[in-house]
């Protein structure tokens, strides 16, 4: 009975810290709300420098329409639209050609130690002829002043790359209950002020809307430089906050939407993907990382249902269950930010040790396929290390 006790009093103390830091996390999570920089229309008199859109596109006939369509109806007067097809196997080719005013790239093969991504942003930035260029993914759709708006965003706050952050559609199941984690633990651990702030090395940026001046993409190396990168636009945003380019990372949702992941196999890969090369350089950092994941998103409801499940009337019992079942109320307060962004039911906020669970699976997944060297994207393997 003492054994038990003593396990009991353990479990009250970690739920205190748990829950200590899931209120702290609350609070962060409503200062944030109120530091957000959101992109908004004005009418800027000026004249706008040429701009070079630049897609890479690989296998994307579901949305590459949908994203030339919503282009050709800009009502920016002066820019070009760049599609570098990555040696599509659908009928992403095909569809682009239907656009006349679309310069169209073909890769057939993939240059060594390079990510697929990578080379074609590459090779489309070599033949812009913008003094503007900004990169986008084949799955994102504008509204008809969204480049305008950016564009004289720039102009009018003398930077020198800029990157939105896009209303992301949720399509399926897995993206509804994973997207608000995902979201949420961004927002607390990458906070949008410290990326704005030139004194702060926190950086990360959308790689559907990396808005950048020519001669700053090419003076921090451009693509080429984050050649054997998986998260590109991250590793960008840390070049260029090193080289001392003045960047900036603002709300864009009202002006555009992109698509995350769609279906279990997608999102499982994109999962494996983004932590793949960041467990590669800190295996120990990540496991840790799990671990606290494990604490903070599945222990609660753990706890909760296990005391349920071998309930003893006393007075530990009952403290145990309380501070179980508010640890798991507490993430619903941070999510409901994320829920209200995206425009999904509140119901998938209830699923978030589920989607805990994932993100706690594919670390651990990541770290076993380091090991193996190798991880599949888009229908070609990376190594960890390309060296």
């Amino acid at each position: 009975m003492l054994l038990y006790e003593l396990i009991q009093a353990l479990l009250i103390s970690i739920l205190l810290i748990i829950g200590f830091w899931w209120v702290k996390s609350l609070k962060q999570r409503v200062q944030y709300e109120k530091s957000v920089l959101y992109l908004k229309p004005k009418n800027y008199k000026g004249d706008l420098p040429y701009l070079s859109v630049i897609i890479p596109a690989r296998n994307e006939e579901k949305h590459i329409r949908n994203l030339l369509l919503s282009l050709k109806n800009q009502d920016l007067k002066e820019f070009e639209v760049i599609i570098v097809d990555d040696d599509s196997q659908d009928n992403t080719l095909k569809i682009a050609k239907e656009f006349e005013e679309v310069k169209l790239i073909s890769l057939k093969e993939l240059k060594d130690k390079w990510v697929g991504k990578n080379w074609a942003c590459y090779k489309g930035a070599k033949i812009a002829r913008g003094e503007w260029l900004l990169f986008t993914d084949a799955d994102s759709k504008f509204t008809k002043d969204a480049l305008r708006e950016a564009l004289s965003f720039c102009i009018n706050n003398d930077l020198e790359l800029l990157s939105l952050a896009p209303h992301i559609n949720c399509v399926g199941f897995w993206s509804k209950v994973t997207t608000p984690l995902y979201k949420g633990l961004m927002n607390l651990l990458l906070p949008m002020v410290k990326v704005n702030d030139p004194r702060s090395k926190t950086v990360y940026l959308f790689g559907s809307f990396i808005m950048v001046k020519a001669s700053s993409y090419w003076k921090i190396g451009g693509h080429e430089a984050v050649k054997d990168e998986m998260v590109e636009d991250r590793a960008l945003g840390t070049l260029a906050k090193k080289e001392g380019i003045k960047i900036m990372l603002v709300k864009g949702d009202s002006f555009f939407s992109s698509n995350w992941v769609e279906g279990f196999r997608e999102l499982w890969q994109a999962l494996v993907r983004i932590f793949f090369q960041g467990v590669a350089r800190n295996r120990r950092g990540a496991m840790l990382f799990a671990i606290a994941l494990f604490f903070i998103g599945v222990m609660p409801l753990l706890s909760l249902l296990l005391t349920f499940a071998f309930f003893s009337a006393n007075l530990l019992t009952l403290i145990t269950m309380i501070l179980s079942l508010i640890n798991y109320l507490l993430p619903l307060g941070v999510l409901h930010f994320e829920i209200k962004d995206l425009k999904i039911s509140k119901i998938y906020s209830l699923l978030h040790p589920l989607a805990f669970s994932l993100l706690i699976a594919a670390l651990i997944l990541s770290i076993l396929k380091v090991k193996r060297g190798k991880v599949l994207w888009r229908g070609r393997y990376y190594p960890a290390n390309f060296n």
